[in-house]
């Protein structure tokens, strides 16, 4: 996992536009809200990153 080994500092870009992308396919919670928020703790985040990816999976237009 990219997160675990370059921390969210080194990956924030993509986070965010991870972040954004589900946001437009009509993503929302609290999960996402964290994993957005650069101030939260990165062990939030990481779980946070953990309940979005399983949220991904089940959005429409998102393959396998």
């Amino acid at each position: 996992m990219w997160v675990a080994q370059f921390g969210f500092g080194e990956v924030e870009i993509y986070i965010a536009d991870l972040v954004a992308a589900l946001r437009r396919r009509g993503a929302s919670g609290v999960a996402l809200d964290v994993l957005a928020d650069c101030t939260e703790p990165d062990i939030a985040r990481a779980r946070a990153f953990g309940r979005v990816a399983g949220m991904a999976r089940t959005l429409p237009g998102t393959p396998g």
